[in-house]
């Protein structure tokens, strides 16, 4: 698994070693990171199945690839099974732990599930802290976002990668983390907007429903203001112009 990780696309190189070819589809490539990270979650056939929309003994025969391709993964999610049905708790490497309590099926996933999600909080907390001079502006998901002047954000991004190295090395015993980035997918400039992939794919829908409700809203502070008699007082309009402000701080971020 590490191996495949160091590859830089560990589910594209587990789906073309799987299937046999050079260059697997998109959603190939989606099927196998679903069925690993499912292995990570206690996640059976039944539910892959209806997940990815394939056959339950389709489902299974990838599980069996995923069991046989990475067998150390599923020893330990073995042991971490193991330590629910016994009350051991699990802990991360900074001390962060779980016990299990009443021993339902979906406890049981959120024992599986605690490892990956805790020990990534704890790194990405760590990363935080030691970047607390960069202009961070927040992470989404696993990722971190940065801002800064056009001239300086190629050094911020070196930097902050530098440091997402060094805490991975730090917390899990000298393994790296690769800190990807594409400066010309993941970079945005002044007046362009960062758009996930995923989002352009669906036609921008959540975008478009964002920035209808951002119009709406505009025109009833509008509609309000213009339904009172006599001319806004200086307070009024310093209100509206407040409010302005912030939805195109807003939008650009």
């Amino acid at each position: 698994m590490i191996e495949d990780y160091r590859s830089g696309d560990p589910y594209r190189r587990f789906a073309a070693d799987a299937l046999g070819v050079t260059k697997p589809t998109k959603q190939q490539r989606q099927v196998y990171k679903a069925c690993v990270l499912g292995q990570i979650y206690g996640v059976g056939a039944g539910t892959l199945a209806r997940n990815l929309r394939i056959s339950k003994a389709e489902a299974r025969r990838i599980i069996d690839q995923t069991n046989t391709r990475y067998p150390v993964l599923k020893a330990w999610s073995e042991r971490v099974q193991i330590k629910a049905a016994h009350g051991v708790p699990i802990t991360c490497v900074l001390g962060w732990s779980l016990k299990m309590v009443s021993g339902t099926s979906d406890e049981e996933r959120t024992f599986l599930n605690f490892p990956m999600q805790a020990n990534a909080a704890e790194l990405m907390r760590l990363i935080i802290v030691r970047a607390g001079h960069l202009p961070l502006i927040g992470c989404a998901h696993d990722s971190f976002l940065v801002e800064d002047a056009i001239e300086r954000i190629e050094q911020t991004v070196a930097e902050l990668r530098e440091i997402i190295r060094q805490a991975s090395r730090d917390l899990f015993g000298g393994f790296e983390l690769l800190a990807d980035y594409n400066p010309e997918t993941d970079c945005v400039r002044y007046p362009d907007r960062f758009v996930d992939e995923r989002e352009r794919e669906d036609g921008m829908r959540h975008w478009n429903w964002l920035m209808a409700l951002v119009e709406e809203t505009k025109n009833a502070d509008i509609g309000l203001h213009n339904s009172g008699q006599g001319g806004a007082s200086p307070d009024e309009k310093d209100g509206i112009a407040a409010v302005k402000d912030e939805e195109t701080e807003e939008i650009r971020v």
